[in-house]
């Protein structure tokens, strides 16, 4: 029977991953981590700069009750009576930065432990590992799954909250056509930092050829002791362009 490990597409979903304690402790304590849109590589990504704000002043009181969390603590709510209709579209606008960087983005990847590039630039140049996930396992946690998409060019989204509040999302799913060898799908949500998945979500951790036995080690140890169920390989040296071959350790 095919191993798993080896299995690809969907519902497998890879994600890379340093060799560090974070690493380790997300394992350990079954979550993902959602960073916000100021913690991505690409500086363009999910950037406020592709969302162009369409006005309609006849409206333009509504539009600040989609934002009113993210008004300066200076303003209270009770207050913006006071404003001008060119006043609150300017706090509209101005308060959508805000808006964005209040989400939680957690990355994966197509791609299983054969991209080479994904290895040198997210699990430290092969010291890290390659996680396989089985969203079947967790199908609340992986429910709004979306796949990114690459364009040559990055279009401004047009957005007017009192038509399509949820078209700003958009923004999270589109990236530059240099970014496309990711093969990235993500998860969005409105809140950030550490959110639990089902355990058996893991089902294999492919270590980097150049992971040390300490690192290793210390991943035996959280495997054996709190998610037996989780195999865990060693990518071989490369000798061969794209021929990879796997050693099981657990």
């Amino acid at each position: 029977m095919k191993q798993e490990v080896e299995k690809v597409g969907y519902p497998y979903l890879f994600r890379y991953r340093m060799d560090n304690d974070f690493t380790l402790d997300e394992i350990k304590n079954n979550y993902i981590y959602f960073s916000d849109r100021n913690s991505l590589n690409d500086p363009f990504d999910s950037s406020p700069d592709l969302i162009r704000f369409k006005e309609d002043r006849s409206n333009s009181k509504k539009y600040l009750d989609l934002f009113k969390d993210q008004l300066p603590s200076h303003i209270p709510s009770n207050l913006l009576d006071k404003y001008s209709e060119n006043e609150l579209i300017e706090l509209t606008k101005s308060s959508i930065p805000k808006y964005l960087n209040s989400f939680g983005i957690a990355c994966f990847s197509m791609i299983p432990y054969v991209n080479m590039t994904l290895w040198a630039h997210y699990a430290n140049n092969h010291r890290g590992i390659c996680i396989q996930y089985l969203t079947e396992n967790d199908e609340i946690f992986f429910k709004n799954l979306q796949v990114v998409k690459y364009f040559e060019k990055l279009n401004q989204i047009d957005f007017n909250p009192l038509e399509n509040e949820s078209n700003i999302l958009d923004v999270f799913y589109m990236k530059d056509a240099n970014w496309q060898y990711e093969k990235e799908l993500r998860l969005v949500r409105f809140e950030k930092g550490k959110i639990n998945l089902k355990s058996n979500s893991i089902r294999n951790i492919i270590c980097g050829y150049k992971a040390s036995e300490k690192f290793i080690e210390s991943l035996k140890s959280i495997v054996k002791d709190y998610h037996p169920h989780i195999g865990i390989f060693q990518m071989d040296k490369p000798i061969k362009q794209n021929k990879i071959s796997l050693t099981k350790i657990v």
